[in-house]
């Protein structure tokens, strides 16, 4: 999202002011220095009597701020996953549900933001309220080839997963997945780069008691340098996800020219276009043969690349900017 605000601070016919909660403010200067613009904390923001005709942007729900006179208000939404109970702890799905509604259900935004056609029909299903405000402004990547990856020994062939270990990601039924594809004889690794998330005990569980778990790596922690390395080094990416509102690390896969595997579901089929293939992420079968038919095949690998780096610059942050910049300007114009 940096780069979107960079982007926007660099538009001649906007003026924008990068404002920061107290919590982030010691991010201030990373940001300044990103955007070429210096940061202001939101609280003097909020007394600063010239802000009228202005348009507030919280890029994140959660960064909301109260109605005033004069100030008109943008929210983006980047998923609707605290209404699938199954995928997080009851504690955060309650307070994500009430913190959601408390925001939306009074419809007083003037805009709300989302990043693929899914979110659009999830924001319509849980909120119709704002039927004729939702705008869809698809994110991009800009990664590039960067230094090695340093202290970091990888397998010369592995299968890449990329994003937060947790039960909404699947990585169980990929976990399964996996040793179908070592019982068959493949000599790929699994590299599993991320955080953990919910669902880590069940997680741990599925390695350690896994057939294939020599043959899984997992990273907690990639290098912000390392991650471009990471990708493109990857004979596939699987992503069999239940449930995204988006899907950034397709994009980012293909950006590289790194085949995908990930779920015919969703906003995943909608990113990933005729650019992947496609498995049902309920069956590890569906996920194994998915892979393999990727693994097996240099023309069909080949055709991946192709596709898929075609697909990947279809989402750009100029491209987000631009949209983004129109919703301000559809909103400065409403009455």
């Amino acid at each position: 999202m940096l780069q979107l605000q960079r982007l926007l601070a660099q538009d001649q016919n906007l003026d924008v002011q990068p404002v920061l909660k107290f919590s982030r403010w010691s991010r201030r200067k990373k940001i300044a220095e990103l955007i070429q613009k210096p940061v202001q904390l939101i609280s003097p923001f909020l007394r600063d009597s010239g802000i009228s005709n202005s348009i507030y942007h919280g890029p994140d729900f959660r960064l909301n701020m109260s109605s005033r006179r004069g100030l008109k208000r943008i929210v983006t939404i980047h998923d609707f996953v605290v209404f699938n109970e199954q995928f997080s702890e009851r504690k955060f799905t309650e307070q994500g549900q009430a913190d959601m509604r408390d925001l939306l259900e009074a419809g007083d935004f003037d805009a709300l933001i989302v990043n693929s056609h899914f979110t659009h029909s999830e924001a319509l299903k849980f909120f119709p309220v704002w039927k004729d405000r939702i705008y869809v402004t698809p994110l991009g990547s800009d990664r590039e080839i960067g230094p090695q990856l340093q202290n970091q020994k990888l397998p010369s062939k592995y299968i890449l997963f990329f994003g937060a270990l947790e039960l909404r990601k699947n990585v169980p039924n990929l976990i399964r997945a996996f040793e179908i594809l070592h019982q068959q004889g493949c000599e790929h690794f699994l590299v599993l780069a991320g955080v953990w998330g919910h669902g880590r005990a069940l997680i741990e569980k599925c390695i350690s008691e896994s057939s294939a778990k020599d043959k899984i790596i997992h990273l907690p922690y990639v290098k912000n340098t390392g991650v471009e390395q990471l990708y493109s080094q990857a004979s596939a990416l699987a992503f069999p996800s239940f449930y995204e509102g988006f899907g950034i690390p397709i994009v980012e896969s293909m950006r590289f020219g790194t085949p995908v595997v990930t779920s015919d579901l969703g906003a995943l089929r909608e990113v990933a276009g005729n650019a992947a293939e496609f498995v049902d992420p309920n069956y590890p079968d569906s996920i194994a043969q998915g892979l393999m038919k990727v693994l097996s095949s240099p023309e069909r690998q080949a055709e991946l690349r192709i596709l898929g780096r075609r697909q990947a610059a279809l989402f750009t942050w100029e491209k987000c900017a631009k949209l983004t910049a129109e919703v301000y300007k559809t909103v400065g114009r409403a009455k």
